[in-house]
């Protein structure tokens, strides 16, 4: 299922969080298309995205982001990843935060972890284990960031 939930921001813009799976019941016409204004969308809800999700997304997001301004927030890994290899996966939008795979070289335990467009240099940001408190280590490539850098304002 495939759910947006609407939350008003002091600054008068309006956060759409969805949730779910970005596929071909995934109505983002439907979803995003009533909503007037500049946007935030907030992607920390989405578990995964296929390919007709991917091509969904894409048109919705051009349509949305070429006469209003879309910032993007919580891109999650399944996201991330597409973005990193569709062309114009986020249009004129504009990404300023993801969620990075981390893992506890301690605990053994994996999280996501948020992490801001200004964090990221020449490597991954240093997360710490809630757990054990230790440093984590960042589980993916370092080109992963790419899809973020792409999006500067």
């Amino acid at each position: 299922m495939f759910e947006r939930h609407l939350e008003q921001q002091p600054d008068g813009r309006v956060t759409v969080m969805l949730s779910g799976i970005i596929d071909e019941s995934a109505d983002l016409d439907q979803l995003l298309g009533d909503l007037e204004g500049d946007l935030a969308i907030d992607l920390s809800g989405i578990v995964r995205i296929n390919s007709v999700g991917i091509d969904r997304w894409v048109t919705a997001i051009a349509q949305l982001s070429s006469t209003r301004r879309i910032t993007v927030e919580a891109v999650p890994y399944s996201i991330g990843m597409q973005a990193n290899y569709v062309t114009n996966f986020f249009a004129r939008a504009e990404v300023l935060s993801c969620l990075a795979p981390y893992v506890c070289p301690t605990c053994e335990t994996s999280r996501p972890m948020l992490v801001h467009r200004d964090e990221v240099a020449l490597r991954a940001p240093v997360r710490w284990c809630t757990g054990c408190k230790g440093e984590l280590t960042f589980d993916e490539f370092e080109g992963y960031f790419d899809f973020l850098m792409r999006t500067r304002g």
